[in-house]
């Protein structure tokens, strides 16, 4: 499957539509999507992947460079967010082809130290086929009203990284904090 990369500044009016009725309908718990094509950081220099079937968007996910503390360390990330795929299409390969994308991307351009993403319990096993490792680092994170909370790892989901630039081993013990919100 072909997958489309769009930098933020090059997304057409058309495009914008399109990835926000796929999130709306992947994601119909989220009132964020009603209106806007991400949860709470708002898109910079991000990379917008999708896969089209029959010219309709089907799947598609998000890529933002973040840095962070972790430990001791100041990494690059490579956040993945708004990994979805349109209900009529799932299990068909359209998602699985965006995350591969994003990974050839960071294996191409290899500026992140790790990737890095959030996922509901019930994704975990998609994440992992692609070498995703949950991980258990106290993680601090802006809210939306610029107030702070804790990640809650025994709450609904995971934080899971993978390698780029860096090995797992050198993954760093220690909170981290996200120097803004979640995407």
């Amino acid at each position: 499957m072909k997958v489309e990369i769009t930098k933020e500044q090059d997304i057409s009016p058309r495009q914008d539509r399109e990835i926000l009725e796929l999130q709306h309908l992947a994601f119909p718990e989220s009132a964020d999507f009603a209106h806007q094509r991400w949860y709470h950081t708002p898109p910079e220099d991000d990379l917008w992947f999708g896969v089209r079937r029959d010219g309709r968007l089907v799947a598609g996910a998000r890529l933002l460079p973040r840095i962070i503390d972790a430990g001791e360390k100041e990494l690059l990330i490579g956040g993945v967010a708004n990994v979805c795929s349109h209900p009529d299409v799932r299990g068909s390969g359209a998602g699985k082809a965006v995350m591969q994308a994003v990974r050839e991307r960071f294996q191409t351009e290899a500026r992140f130290d790790f990737g890095l993403l959030f996922c509901h319990r019930d994704k975990y096993g998609f994440y992992a086929r692609f070498g995703w490792q949950k991980i258990e680092n106290e993680t601090i994170i802006e809210n939306p009203d610029g107030t702070f909370r804790r990640w809650d790892h025994n709450g609904v989901g995971y934080i899971m990284i993978c390698p780029v630039r860096m090995p797992l081993e050198q993954w760093p013990t220690g909170k981290i904090d996200l120097n803004g919100p979640m995407w």
